[in-house]
């Protein structure tokens, strides 16, 4: 936030850009879990729609052709592959968004924001689902009712 503060644009830029990216890595890796992203490693990935493997490392692919691509707003998927990749590509290779000059650095910024915030959302509701999938799968209903009864018992 110092970056911003100072309005230093581009600095902050880089950072927002390398968090998306890493949380849509994220996502994805914990997607994996329950449903088939990758094969063996993260540059084959599968193709939930023609049910094939194929060979990539981009970003772009794994929320674009992978089962990821469910748990995304197509709304956020269009805006990123569309836009947001193409803006961020120059960013986190050196080159920078917008110029000092430019009046509108700030918005970019506060709108890069509102991204992290909905795939933090995204990435929280994923755990939790997973966690609870784990939960049902290891405690019965009898067990829970063991656990509750013991909690019973010391109050």
């Amino acid at each position: 936030m110092m970056n911003f503060q100072n309005k230093q644009y581009d600095s902050a830029m880089i950072i927002e850009f390398s968090v998306i990216e890493g949380l849509l890595w994220e996502l994805s890796f914990e997607i994996n879990k329950t449903e088939k992203v990758f094969v063996n490693n993260v540059s084959v990935m599968y193709d939930f729609k023609k049910e094939e493997e194929f060979q990539s490392t981009r970003i772009r692919d794994v929320i674009e052709r992978t089962a990821v691509k469910k748990y995304l707003d197509q709304e956020f998927i269009k805006e990123f592959c569309e836009e947001l990749y193409e803006e961020r590509n120059p960013v986190l290779h050196g080159n920078c968004v917008c110029h000092y000059e430019c009046k509108n650095q700030g918005v970019c910024f506060i709108q890069k924001l509102f991204v992290l915030d909905y795939l933090l959302n995204t990435i929280e509701e994923v755990y939790q689902n997973n966690l609870f999938d784990i939960l049902d799968k290891n405690f019965d209903s009898n067990k829970i009712n063991e656990f509750i009864s013991l909690f019973y018992e010391k109050v």
